[in-house]
């Protein structure tokens, strides 16, 4: 075999090996608070830090696991989870978040019950590009115009809730990859154009 199918097959089964060795971190979801009037607009800001120390990670999946709360309902409710982008205290009336980015779930009101909010492209975000963790927001409907103060209530089972993030170590991190390459087409193109000028 030569030296090339050798590094190939390493490499291979490096990678293998680093996919099945995919860790897992358990975080509590802690300050739940509705922000918001009685009368409606209603969101459900929470606190979760899905950092993880130590170097280059890829986040496979970030799921929050709750209790919904309530009587049931004989509808559905879709809530986009947004991540905060500037420090909060709990109870305040307002939180800064990013609009852009966004998670989406379908919540079952017609029973009470497990759920599953799905975060792993906020996580993603989060914990892939070094971004600084002030927890997460949820809001009804697709501009996050917000929740009754019924339907907020149905969350409170986020203050039992936990963050369970599954990831593994990277030689580099998926930004530090990006940015590499970013950087290596500017500069072939900045030498191809050296050369032809």
């Amino acid at each position: 075999m030569n030296r090339r199918a050798v590094l190939s097959v390493v490499l291979v089964a490096t990678l293998l090996a680093t996919q099945a060795m995919a860790e897992r971190l358990v975080r509590p979801v802690t300050d739940v608070t509705t922000i918001g009037g009685p009368v409606g607009a209603c969101q459900v800001a929470f606190r979760c830090d899905p950092t993880i120390t130590g170097g280059n990670v890829a986040v496979r999946q970030a799921l929050v696991r709750f209790d919904l709360q309530g009587e049931p309902e004989d509808r559905a409710l879709t809530v986009r989870v947004y991540p905060v982008t500037a420090p909060w205290s709990f109870g305040v009336p307002r939180v800064v978040y990013d609009a852009e980015l966004w998670s989406r779930t379908e919540v079952d009101l017609r029973h009470s019950g497990p759920v599953v909010m799905d975060l792993t492209n906020l996580v993603k975000e989060i914990v892939e590009h070094g971004m600084t963790s002030y927890g997460f927001v949820v809001a009804a409907g697709p501009a996050a115009e917000g929740m009754t103060q019924g339907e907020a209530a149905r969350f409170s089972g986020l203050s039992s809730a936990t963050m369970e993030v599954t990831w593994r170590r990277t030689p580099e991190s998926p930004a530090e990859a990006q940015h590499g390459r970013q950087g290596q087409r500017k500069a072939a193109v900045h030498r191809t154009a050296a050369q032809q000028g």
